[in-house]
């Protein structure tokens, strides 16, 4: 997502990585280590350790288990309320087939990024 985001220099654009513990591995101090890597005033960072946020993309995608390593577009025009909204667009790499998404293809969530900004999509 660096790369996208470099590469997708619109003001219009916000990023926000939420970062939770999902292997043995993770944890609040790794993620702080983390984001140093985004150094872009665009994106913004928060640490989910109950993974709420990955509960409630389950809910809403329709996924067998809590969503991490997950990649959303939303139009402007998506309203956020009580409830997550439906991505206009997202990738995954969650591994297995879904069939719901496409799994992350850079090259791809870029070009339906910057249709977006476009108007084209």
């Amino acid at each position: 997502m660096q790369t996208v985001l470099k590469n997708t220099n619109s003001t219009d654009v916000a990023s926000y990585l939420i970062w939770m513990p999902c292997i043995r591995t993770d944890s609040r101090n790794e993620a702080v280590l983390r984001v140093s890597e985004y150094q872009d005033p665009r994106v913004h960072n928060y640490w989910d350790e109950e993974r709420l946020s990955g509960e409630a993309w389950k809910e809403r995608l329709g996924l067998p288990s809590f969503a991490w390593d997950t990649y959303f577009i939303f139009d402007r025009s998506v309203v956020w309320q009580k409830s997550v909204p439906q991505p206009t667009f997202w990738m995954h790499q969650l591994g297995g087939a879904l069939g719901k998404a496409p799994y992350l293809d850079e090259k791809e969530f870029e070009s339906r990024l910057k249709a977006l900004l476009a108007g084209k999509q």
